[in-house]
């Protein structure tokens, strides 16, 4: 079987276990769908469909308040891929994860982190952004004004949205392209 053949199979064989994973968590059995997912070995070293097993094993964990084992997945997770959407989403469960444990500093980080991401990928950003000016409140500094109002302009233009975005309101935007992003999915 050729690598690409061996990457294939194993895509489908996580699709097929996700279907069982899915039907556990959405009747409440957390545990067993982290066993379903930490037993899953793929053959293939792709490095997307890892990082995405040790996401959804985060996310599990997280849920059952696993907080320092989601953050060791989400990170080794993230450490898997370049920019894309997946790792923006693993940034955002890292400063989500932070907000809970109220590390406020490193959650504002790692939303800055999935700016960059956004800026160096096709994903837009305004969930990133509506959290970070929730936790980051009316002050920002000259940097996050910039990076914030960059991540505006990106993500406009990527969601297509008419007519050119008012950087000098920053929640509003947020709140323009979190509901654009919701329309689009």
């Amino acid at each position: 079987m050729s690598s690409s053949e061996q990457t294939q199979a194993s895509w489908e064989m996580w699709n097929t276990l996700y279907q069982s994973v899915a039907k556990h968590i959405s009747s409440g059995e957390l545990r067993l769908a982290l066993a379903e997912v930490e037993s899953f070995q793929p053959e293939s070293a792709d490095t997307e469909l890892r990082s995405r097993i040790l996401s959804e094993k985060a996310g599990l964990k997280s849920d059952l308040g696993d907080l320092s084992g989601a953050k060791k997945d989400w990170l080794l997770a993230r450490s898997l891929i370049g920019p894309s959407f997946t790792r923006y989403v693993q940034e955002i469960s890292l400063a989500d994860l932070c907000v809970k444990t109220e590390n406020t500093s490193e959650a504002l980080s790692w939303y800055r982190a999935a700016f960059q991401t956004c800026l160096e990928s096709d994903c837009s950003g305004g969930g990133a952004l509506a959290r970070f000016l929730r936790l980051a409140g009316e002050s920002l500094s000259d940097q996050d004004q910039r990076l914030c109002s960059a991540v505006v302009s990106h993500s406009w233009k990527l969601l297509k949205l008419p007519g050119n975005p008012n950087n000098a309101d920053l929640h509003n935007m947020a709140r323009i392209l979190t509901e654009a992003e919701s329309k689009s999915l």
